[in-house]
């Protein structure tokens, strides 16, 4: 908005200008004295001037009449240009910018103010700005499906919003004029239509804003996912404080905002427009991406797995943004089919748990999971973990492939990888499950087959915790010496030209707190050509935060475990995001959550 004030005062300034000298002195008078139509002295008479003087014209013969009666000030009703036939009055409007044709012309309009302004009479006209006229332009573009202009009014493909309306709304006019909406046959929608059917309401809109000021940035996306699915779309305004939302308004939503404790403002129709036109100018790099649909959300997760395990249902169990938890069975019966978007829980698909071997080999919990996993591996048909894990992970390939979306953090991104490139080998120490590594397996990795990394080398060690060269931390590199000194920035992309990358890193923070994992972070040297870098830690090989295309699908990886847990050790107490509700680490999962809402664009670069 800032950006249109700025226009809006070149604007003023111009037609200031090309004012005549008296309007200019009538001007600064008005500016000394700003309360002036408050004063007493002040009267006002309110008239429809087809019945108080048939034509603009007509009000001249008036005037002596109006002094007469002590007026200071008159109201012109249904003034501008109304639809033809039924018109509510002449409140109706087709034309914003002109006057009634039987009432006059523009010319005279002006000519009459100049007139009642020398005998100090000021001119007031009624501008209806809650609904227009079927026959607008604008409703004509809407009605033809245009979905900026349907943006405008309150549209509905099914009745069931509208059904939910109308159970508070009173109606205007009852015994005519039953019901606050209407079957509109051009755009095959329901329309608000609260005075007549040829009145179409203009829209009010809730605009969050995801900048600094706003009180709950993790909720927000959750009431954004509500509205969705719910079957209501909204605008994701791209760069624009901080990646805001542009909501149609209602009171339920209103209800809602105020329940999570959520800031948003109302804005008006013409601010709404303005806004929108603003955000989508060429010369600004930011953009409005509509969103659609509530994605069908998958989490690949244990079923005993606890919310706070992961940081990915820790966020959305806060922002209540359901989701439906898959294993391994349901992966290898096809059931990623029903999803639109699949998280990786932090799972090790090389089948060495993770290689908490060294550390745990002992423990209770870890020789219960490896007991429960051989068990549930024999019960699939698999002899060994591994040979079940990369099964999933051809799955989860195919899923991809097809359309699918994938999420992955800690230290499934590069656990996935290497089983893939190892589909044909064993990698596996026998220390871990009883048998050795095939003979010349670093060589016979096959990279062709990964998402994101190749030229890794293998860490066969059972007592040495990395899987590979791609898992890179601060210990690694020295580049910092503990929380306080270690950050990753965000890059900023093209709103309008790379809209994905730019939806996956909306944020009100450019630089991130970091945070360790099993995998903290991505060797940039062992990256694919093709893998956009959306996060690293300048200067260093470390790389957080990375999107790439895979056949018609998409990934995004994520290093680390916790963005609120600098180092997540196991047994630790869950991390209360109720404490952390503006988290710029854990706005980076939710924005994957709504990126499969958007609408489709291709991506230009």
């Amino acid at each position: 908005m800032e950006n249109f004030a700025f226009e809006l005062v070149d604007i003023l300034s111009k037609y200031y200008n090309q004012r005549s000298n008296e309007l200019k002195v009538l001007d600064l008078e008005k500016g000394y004295n700003p309360n002036w139509f408050q004063h007493q002295k002040e009267v006002g008479y309110v008239f429809y001037v087809d019945r108080f003087a048939k034509t603009i014209n007509g009000i001249e013969e008036h005037i002596e009449y109006l002094k007469n009666l002590g007026i200071t000030y008159i109201h012109l009703m249904s003034l501008l240009q109304s639809r033809e036939g039924e018109n509510d009055g002449g409140f109706a409007i087709t034309d914003y910018n002109n006057v009634r044709h039987d009432l006059g012309t523009l010319d005279d309009l002006e000519r009459l103010c100049t007139k009642l302004r020398r005998e100090e009479i000021v001119v007031c006209v009624d501008i209806v700005l809650n609904h227009c006229s079927d026959d607008h332009e604008w409703a004509k573009k809407a009605q033809a499906g245009h979905p900026y202009y349907q943006d405008y009014f309150y549209m509905y493909d099914t009745k069931e919003i509208p059904n939910e309306y109308e159970k508070t709304l009173p109606e205007v006019f009852p015994d005519f004029k039953p019901g606050n909406f209407t079957f509109d046959e051009k755009s095959k929608r329901w329309v608000w239509t609260t005075f007549n059917n040829f009145q179409l309401a203009f829209s009010q809109s809730i605009l969050v804003t995801m900048d600094n000021f706003q009180t709950d940035h993790l909720k927000a996306y959750g009431v954004a996912y509500k509205v969705l699915e719910n079957g209501e779309s909204l605008d994701w305004l791209l760069n624009f404080k901080g990646g805001s939302f542009l909501f149609k308004d209602s009171k339920e939503l209103e209800k809602l905002l105020l329940l999570k404790g959520i800031s948003y403002q109302k804005i008006s129709v013409d601010e709404t427009i303005a806004l929108l036109n603003e955000v989508n100018k060429d010369g600004y790099n930011t953009a409005s991406m509509k969103l659609e649909k509530a994605p069908k959300i998958g989490v690949y997760v244990p079923p005993d797995n606890l919310p706070w395990d992961d940081a990915v249902t820790l966020a959305m169990t806060y922002a209540e943004i359901p989701y439906e938890k898959i294993w391994d069975a349901e992966v290898l019966d096809g059931k990623l089919s029903n999803y639109d978007w699949l998280h990786v829980h932090h799972e090790d698909f090389t089948g060495q748990y993770g290689k908490f071997f060294g550390a745990f080999r002992n423990e209770t919990w870890y020789l219960n999971q490896v007991r429960n996993a051989e068990s549930f591996a024999r019960k699939l048909g698999f002899n060994k973990v591994s040979e079940e894990k990369k099964a999933v992970a051809k799955e989860i390939r195919d899923f991809v492939s097809k359309g699918g979306f994938m999420f992955a953090m800690c230290s499934a991104p590069d656990s996935y990888d290497i089983a893939l490139a190892a589909e044909n080998i064993d990698i596996v120490p026998k220390e871990i499950d009883g048998d050795g590594i095939t003979d010349g397996a670093q060589i016979k990795l096959n990279f062709s087959k990964t998402f994101a990394f190749e030229n890794f080398k293998l860490e066969t060690n059972p007592y040495i915790y990395s899987k590979s060269d791609v898992d890179i931390s601060p210990l690694i590199t020295n580049s910092s010496d503990g929380k306080e000194s270690d950050f990753f920035t965000l890059f900023e992309f093209s709103a309008k030209y790379d809209p994905v990358p730019t939806m996956l890193t909306q944020n009100h923070k450019a630089v991130i707190q970091g945070f360790y994992g099993q995998t903290t972070s991505f060797r940039k040297s062992k990256l694919k050509e093709n893998v956009v870098v959306m996060g690293e830690k300048k200067g260093t090989e470390e790389v957080k935060y990375i999107h790439g295309l895979f056949g018609k699908g998409q990934f995004c990886f994520y290093g680390g475990h916790d963005p609120e847990d600098y180092q997540h050790f196991v047994g630790e107490e869950p991390t209360n995001l109720s404490l952390h509700k503006n988290s710029p680490g854990y706005r980076l999962i939710l924005n994957k959550v709504l990126f499969p809402a958007a609408e489709k664009k291709k991506q230009k670069t």
